[in-house]
């Protein structure tokens, strides 16, 4: 019968902290004189962003969205930023 010897390297177990939320904004989408849509986020302090479809439009929310979050980790008091703007 043979037994395995722990080594000097041997697996240690690792534990780290996860975040995660999830987060609903309200969207409007307003059609433009020239065609698409004027896209507007009121929770993030009167930002826009346009598109020439719909779907464009919804697209162009999501990423708007998702870079304006980005830009607040960067910051030291992101947290507190965040839970404001949803």
């Amino acid at each position: 019968m043979s037994r395995c010897k722990p080594t000097s390297k041997a697996k240690r177990t690792r534990t780290e902290t996860v975040r995660s939320a999830t987060y609903r904004y309200t969207v409007h989408f307003d059609p433009a004189e020239e065609g698409g849509y004027i896209v507007k986020v009121t929770a993030l302090h009167g930002i826009a962003t346009q598109g020439d479809t719909l779907e464009d439009a919804r697209a162009m929310a999501e990423d708007l969205i998702r870079g304006y979050l980005q830009s607040l980790r960067k910051r030291p008091d992101a947290t507190e930023l965040v839970h404001a703007a949803s």
